[in-house]
């Protein structure tokens, strides 16, 4: 009897080991798919990393009753210059200007008689654009065309990278 239950048992233990489902393994590492997952980096999403390059974009002067638009191209370097060209008077061909950048936000002064921009915008990470406000002075100059008036113009800008 003893060697009848016995085979019993071995017997039953082999078919719950035959039909016994595998049992899923646990991974040490990730899947290949996940390792090649391509992960965002911070420091890439910053203004910085992505300014150097040529740019284009529009102002939008604000006058009494009526806005004027002006095309720019601006063209940024290493060293925190630009060449800052605008279509009101491109007469006077592109300027050298100066950059800086505070995290996100870009300040850019184009200063050259008779005269003086500053523009101030924010870099929108989702579009790529940087859109702020400006200032334009113009200093009296008899050596401008007849149409140049002396005098100080605000409104806004965008730019985008091309």
């Amino acid at each position: 009897m003893k060697k009848h239950t016995c085979s019993i048992i071995a017997l039953l233990f082999l078919t719950a080991v035959a039909f016994a489902q595998p049992q899923p393994q646990i991974p040490t590492q990730l899947p290949k798919h996940e390792i090649n997952k391509p992960q965002a980096n911070a420091q890439l999403l910053q203004l910085n990393n992505v300014i150097i390059g040529k740019w284009k974009g529009a102002r939008l002067i604000q006058n009494i009753g009526s806005v004027t638009v002006d095309s720019l191209w601006l063209e940024f370097k290493k060293d925190g210059t630009l060449s800052f060209k605008h279509q009101q008077y491109e007469f006077n061909g592109p300027v050298t200007a100066v950059y800086t950048i505070n995290k996100n936000t870009l300040r850019i002064v184009a200063d050259k008689f008779p005269f003086k921009h500053i523009l101030q915008g924010v870099w929108d990470i989702n579009t790529g654009s940087i859109n702020g406000n400006f200032n334009e002075t113009r200093e009296r100059d008899n050596t401008q065309p007849a149409y140049y008036s002396p005098g100080t113009a605000t409104g806004n800008f965008n730019l985008i990278k091309y």
